[in-house]
């Protein structure tokens, strides 16, 4: 532990952090804590294999890639048949993509040069399942609204609230691309949103269509 100590403590930081599996970001995560690191906006963090237990008991949560196990196992299954059948093997390797990055909480951050803007998303996403308005996060920053929304449209290309939003979007997102199924009140609950309602009209507004839509073509593309 004491050499990954000392490692975590001398990246420059904002920093990315990749580990070939996702016990080993879980060793990560927790010394980046015990360390006082914050993860993901000083340090984020992704894993490999998407073990659902590792990620998700993991606090934060922990994205990580998605190695396409399904098409790994389906790829060796072939080979062992050809191989029974008396066939010669491949001469060349069987690469295997990974399918996608599955991003949660480790990840769950952006990188500005503008440091009010940085201390304005660090609030947001520190507070995000709280129902507040852009006035809590004034409290976070040392200039005026109309400062910061400037510095927003400037860094971002649009304002405090319309990021605010778009983070609840993206947290509603992920909720509704779990496997098992919950219900879209605890949904809103847990990103900020004042009821179903709002999540409604915050979710068509962002992407152009409603939390069951998106979840049933969701299933489907899964």
């Amino acid at each position: 532990v004491a050499p990954l100590d000392r490692w975590l403590q001398r990246l420059p930081r904002p920093v990315g952090l990749l580990a070939t599996h996702d016990y080993l970001s879980r060793i990560a995560v927790d010394e980046c804590r015990r360390l006082g690191l914050n993860v993901p906006h000083e340090v984020a963090v992704v894993g490999t294999g998407n073990d659902i237990i590792s990620c998700e008991f993991c606090q934060p949560t922990l994205s990580s890639v998605d190695r396409n196990t399904w098409r790994v196992g389906y790829e060796a299954a072939a080979l062992l048949d050809r191989l029974m059948a008396g066939k010669a093997p491949p001469a060349h390797d069987i690469l295997i993509p990974p399918q996608t990055v599955i991003a949660r909480q480790s990840t769950d951050t952006i990188n500005v040069d503008d440091a009010e803007v940085a201390a304005a998303i660090r609030c947001m996403s520190d507070h995000l399942a709280e129902a507040y308005g852009v006035d809590k996060v004034m409290r976070h920053v040392t200039v005026s609204r109309r400062q910061l929304e400037l510095r927003f449209r400037r860094a971002l290309g649009c304002s405090p609230h319309q990021y605010l939003c778009r983070l609840r979007v993206q947290a509603a997102k992920r909720l509704l691309e779990r496997p098992e199924h919950i219900k879209l009140q605890k949904i809103a609950m847990s990103c900020g949103f004042s009821g179903i309602e709002h999540l409604h009209d915050a979710f068509h507004r962002a992407i152009g269509t409603t939390p069951v839509e998106y979840h049933r073509q969701w299933q489907l593309r899964r």
